[in-house]
């Protein structure tokens, strides 16, 4: 069986990483990923989330959920999405956030705290960051 590869996105100059897809009930795809200058990123950190109608034939220029920019060095990295259909039909998208230090190369992730984002309209906005209490790094999907 020959399965068609699409290109969501190809940013030069951009490290994109840690993608996630999930499905509305109303049939739309929805993908969420970080943008950085790197791997460990240090400059910045986005996350970023875009739409499919057609079965991910096409997608939705890139939205961004949260930018997050070094101020004194530091880093407000946002790391790891992970997005989750609920049951009710909302989406939600929990991603984990810590400082990095300049010249540190994973940050503060004793003081990592897992945030979430809700979505009542198939990922046309989305209401957050609010924080969940969890800590930790690379948070799991909603179940």
């Amino acid at each position: 069986m020959d399965i068609p590869k699409v290109t969501v996105t190809n940013e030069p100059g951009v490290y994109e990483c840690f993608p996630d897809v999930a499905l509305t009930p109303a049939g739309r795809l929805v993908v969420a990923y970080r943008e950085s200058d790197s791997h460990v990123a240090a400059d910045f950190s986005h996350l970023v989330w875009r739409t499919s109608d057609d079965g991910g034939r096409t997608w939705s220029p890139r939205r961004y959920l949260v930018r997050s920019a070094a101020r004194g060095g530091v880093l407000q990295k946002w790391n790891c999405p992970r997005l989750s259909a609920l049951s009710d039909g909302r989406l939600a998208l929990v991603c984990d956030r810590y400082a990095q230090p300049p010249g540190e190369r994973y940050g503060s992730r004793r003081q990592a705290r897992v945030h979430v984002w809700f979505s009542s309209d198939d990922a046309e906005t989305w209401d957050g960051p609010h924080p969940t209490g969890a800590e930790g790094i690379v948070p799991d999907r909603i179940v």
